[in-house]
């Protein structure tokens, strides 16, 4: 069954949703994805005064200092990426909910054990006070834990009394969702969208504000540490 990426918020939220399939629809999403977000970009002035390539800037609100510089993806590296989390979709809605249990509750304890590394990333990217951060990545990890250990529950099959027959509710995985990101809440906006949806057995694809890539970054690699294969959590900077 073809699977179907949807934007769910923000800029990009006007496009069409696009049945994922064939080189010709990634390649079309991708299309869309890129020129959309690479006008957003163009229109806000971050681009390399030499060599006119767009580029996401991470700069310290408090001092106007530029942290980190990272390229925007291409047209077809946005395809490519599209195309893994589709075929990542595929296997990934297979494993149960032991399987991503383990994931998901490792991303909480990395929480906790690395708060004061990934809250001094919210302060330097978006200027939040310390304590702001500190407490955001205190409420993601409760958020994936919340959802690690509930989610066989939340999904379990529900029964429906009927007198010829015998029926049930089911709740499946949908394929690979897009979600696109505030800069106000870096970590937990990501957290919330991403926990519950890896869990029900989808692939996620975030295009997080361009404000805070260091954040983005952050998030993909504590995925990857966690064991997730790659595919299921897809950063895209564009």
């Amino acid at each position: 069954m073809p699977t179907v990426l949807r934007p769910v918020a923000g800029p990009l939220a006007g496009i069409s949703p696009v049945t994922c399939g064939s080189g010709e629809s990634f390649s079309h999403l991708a299309q869309q994805l890129h020129d959309i977000s690479c006008a957003k970009l163009k229109q806000s002035g971050k681009k390399t005064r030499n060599t006119g390539i767009v580029t996401i800037t991470s700069i310290n609100p408090a001092t106007n200092q530029t942290l980190k510089t990272y390229p925007a993806l291409s047209r077809s590296e946005t395809a490519t990426a599209i195309e893994r989390a589709d075929q990542a979709y595929g296997q990934w809605r297979t494993t149960s909910f032991g399987e991503r249990k383990k994931i998901m509750l490792s991303v909480a304890r990395q929480l906790r054990e690395r708060a004061g590394e990934f809250s001094r990333l919210i302060t330097l990217d978006m200027g939040k006070r310390i304590s702001e951060s500190e407490y955001e990545i205190g409420y993601c990890a409760r958020i994936a834990e919340f959802y690690a250990n509930g989610a066989e529950k939340f999904l379990a099959d529900e029964p429906i009394q009927l007198d010829d027959a015998r029926a049930y509710i089911q709740y499946a995985p949908l394929g690979v969702l897009m979600g696109v990101m505030p800069w106000n809440f870096p970590f937990y906006q990501v957290i919330r969208f991403a926990a519950p949806n890896i869990m029900a057995g989808n692939t996620v694809m975030v295009k997080h504000a361009s404000n805070v890539p260091q954040c983005a970054e952050a998030i993909t690699k504590l995925f990857q540490d966690c064991g997730l294969p790659e595919g299921v959590y897809t950063n895209l900077f564009i």
